[in-house]
């Protein structure tokens, strides 16, 4: 399987982690369907930077596009699938996620890939149990306080861009890991 498709299929299948994540921590009522693309993108970003020095296996090795946007870090080569409507079992919209497929199977990710997508989610948990159920604004305040994403940003503004590539190495090695109260 080519890295893309791995990227994606893998990010499908975090995609059913937060929601099983959600319907564990939302009150009743408050439906994971109701989540945004910026709410996704973000818990993203999250799910996949070290969450202490001392976490060697995180996710950046196939989350490998993140980008510093205005809104925070966006991973863009699942933007645009997502744009594309490219995952197998998620239409992920901006307002909203329509579940395309409410019993998924990922056969065709390896068994490793899963187990780093689940303990990654599960030191998220540890980090800041609600994370899953903060509003998509909440959480580009969040990730308005890590360092890497404030370098990359000033330094797209410096050029006049909207964006500009965070180094796998800038999030690993940012002193502000910050995943919010």
């Amino acid at each position: 399987m080519d890295n893309m498709k791995n990227k994606v299929l893998a990010f499908d299948y975090m995609l059913t982690l937060f929601k099983r994540w959600h319907e564990e921590t939302a009150p009743a009522g408050v439906d994971f369907t109701s989540l945004s693309r910026l709410s996704v993108l973000k818990l993203l970003f999250f799910a996949s930077a070290p969450k202490d020095d001392k976490d060697e296996n995180n996710l950046l090795g196939i989350f490998d596009e993140f980008y510093a946007l205005p809104y925070g870090p966006v991973e863009s080569d699942l933007y645009t699938a997502i744009k594309l409507g490219q995952l197998p079992n998620y239409e992920v919209k901006e307002r909203s996620i329509n579940i395309i497929n409410p019993n998924p199977t990922y056969n065709n990710l390896d068994t490793e890939t899963k187990s780093l997508i689940e303990g990654e989610i599960e030191q998220l948990k540890v980090k800041n149990k609600d994370l899953i159920i903060k509003s998509a604004f909440d959480l580009v305040d969040i990730s308005h306080q890590w360092e890497s994403w404030q370098t990359a940003y000033g330094f797209a503004q410096f050029l006049g861009k909207q964006s500009y590539k965070m180094t796998p190495e800038s999030i690993k090695d940012d002193r502000n890991k910050f995943f919010g109260n």
